[in-house]
């Protein structure tokens, strides 16, 4: 009788134990496999938008952040866009990237024309610190300095016409131009 009860009490303990198990299994989503920042192939566009980012090279996102749903900022070492930040458009589902390069002085090219949701990343080819933002789209601020080799990524959601400057270079000026 004794040993029945204790037969009856592993079993139960190992029926939760495996149903405890496969709940968690479903619960966690996996997370998204990762790729080397100093890989030289060029990823492909999997647009998932946030909104403006600071980056050594775009990667795919470790984390399951969910899509802004305006243009913003937000800074990580990786970014939830892939893109391929070579100065030509990339098309997926409609939305494109583009490269605008900082040098020091100056942004190539100083005036790009995208379409309203389109992505710019804002590389830093130079050998000092750039902070891009607009005054009169606030929303396109990389709220803080953008180190050599870095980058900052930003979506544009509102058509118009966009002057921005580096805040810490104010002649280094440019102009995003967003149709819709």
């Amino acid at each position: 009788m004794r040993n029945r009860v204790l037969y009856l009490l592993v079993a139960i303990l190992v029926l939760l134990g495996l149903g405890f198990y496969l709940y968690n299994e479903h619960q966690q989503p996996s997370a998204p496999a990762t790729e080397d920042s100093s890989a030289t192939a060029q990823p492909e566009v999997n647009v998932a938008p946030p909104a403006a980012q600071n980056s050594s090279s775009p990667a795919p996102a470790t984390s399951t952040q969910k899509p802004a749903a305006s243009g913003g900022a937000h800074f990580s070492g990786e970014s939830d866009v892939q893109g391929n930040p070579s100065g030509q458009a990339v098309e997926g589902n409609d939305i494109q990237v583009q490269e605008v390069d900082y040098d020091g002085a100056s942004f190539s090219p100083s005036t790009i024309t995208i379409n309203q949701n389109d992505y710019i990343f804002f590389k830093n080819n130079s050998k000092v610190n750039f902070w891009p933002q607009s005054s009169t789209y606030t929303a396109f601020n990389a709220g803080a300095a953008i180190a050599p080799g870095k980058q900052f990524q930003f979506q544009f959601t509102k058509a118009g016409t966009w002057a921005y400057a580096d805040h810490l270079n104010p002649a280094a000026k440019g102009t995003v131009i967003v149709k819709k």
